[in-house]
């Protein structure tokens, strides 16, 4: 499985978000400068993952996004689902699209489709909220939030390195 550029920046820019608190106003330009992402692709992304529900949009003088839900409300199948499509875990390990189920199986299909599951159940219980704390330690640069829902954490805050998992390592504890 290869998960998309999109997805990646999709990523990027909802942990971001997320990092500014529930209910604040984020311009794209500023999101896209904090991450290094063009801009022009994160707005279709965007545009992609607010039809979902993931995120709102706000015009006119608080113009920006904002996440559509509490971040720990949030899961990463939902942003995969998104940007990915709703096929994404029952995709053959090869490509092949022979594979559409048990009547005509690839050599690891009984292996993959249980590995799938597996990796699934793991993103629909893994939330933003759970991501953008995992980030790196160093700081990312400030952004100017817009309009009223600029109360808060000072943007830029971060969390450093807690929720940060050692390989090997499972969300409940040590491996």
């Amino acid at each position: 499985m290869r998960l998309s550029r999109e997805t990646d920046y999709a990523l990027q820019g909802l942990a971001f978000l997320a990092r500014q608190g529930d209910g604040a106003v984020v311009q794209l330009a500023d999101i896209a400068a904090a991450q290094n992402i063009p801009a022009a692709f994160l707005s279709k992304i965007f545009q992609k993952l607010a039809r979902h529900g993931l995120i709102r949009s706000y015009r006119g003088s608080q113009r920006g996004y904002s996440l559509g839900r509490a971040a720990v409300e949030i899961n990463l199948g939902e942003i995969l689902h998104a940007t990915e499509g709703p096929d994404l875990f029952r995709h053959c390990a090869f490509g092949h699209h022979a594979c559409s189920g048990d009547e005509n199986p690839c050599v690891l299909h009984g292996v993959w489709r249980k590995a799938t599951a597996l990796l699934q159940a793991e993103v629909e219980r893994f939330s933003l909220a759970d991501l953008a704390q995992q980030g790196d330690s160093a700081a990312r640069p400030s952004v100017q939030r817009t309009g009223r829902h600029a109360e808060g954490s000072p943007l830029g805050e971060r969390n450093s390195g807690r929720g940060r998992r050692k390989a090997g390592q499972s969300r409940g504890g040590s491996a």
